[in-house]
């Protein structure tokens, strides 16, 4: 459990730092842009496809980090008045929904991948980027997003059967899961 937990964590903080590399790539894009476009009156062809593909790329690599860090949107307005063991056996349950729509979407995301890799070939109109490698991303996203959903049923599970919060015994603070 605890090499699982471990490596789940070290693979979601790879992607977390390559969608910090991917912000900060396009903030330099976008400021070369229009300081090109402003000052040397030198439009950038393309740039707006290139923004809207490193878009993708932030989006799909953050989604197993924010899933760690409970970052989505949640609302506990009626569950939160629920005991304890109740909370946690309603955050099992949509752990468990979310652990499966990310892998399917995920896997669907695989497939429209390998399908354009290997013969239907859309690419952006301008620059003519391929689309498949975006899907493959995203696709990697849903997986780390579903396995850090997996972990949380896991913790939750501890947690309902101990009675207690789960401790991580790699960094000795609690495991923030619901």
């Amino acid at each position: 459990m605890h090499y699982l937990a471990k490596t789940i964590k070290r693979i979601t903080t790879i992607t977390k730092w390559g969608a910090i590399i991917t912000i900060f790539s396009m903030m330099l894009l976008i400021s070369f842009t229009v300081i090109s476009r402003g000052i040397f009156n030198l439009p950038i062809v393309g740039d707006y496809e290139l923004v809207q593909l490193m878009m993708i790329v932030l989006v799909g690599l953050g989604f197993g980090y924010s899933e760690r860090i409970d970052a989505h949107i949640k609302v506990g307005l009626l569950v939160d008045r629920f005991k304890q063991k109740t909370q946690a056996t309603i955050d099992i349950i949509v752990y468990i929904l979310v652990a499966f729509i990310c892998f399917l979407v995920g896997t669907i995301l695989f497939k429209a991948g390998l399908q354009g890799l290997s013969s239907f070939k859309v690419t952006t109109s301008i620059l003519s980027i391929p689309h498949y490698p975006f899907q493959f991303l995203l696709s990697i996203g849903f997986y780390m997003w579903g396995l850090e959903a997996m972990l949380k049923i896991i913790y939750r599970s501890v947690e309902l059967i101990n009675g207690k919060e789960y401790q991580d015994q790699d960094e000795g603070s609690d495991i923030n899961v619901g």
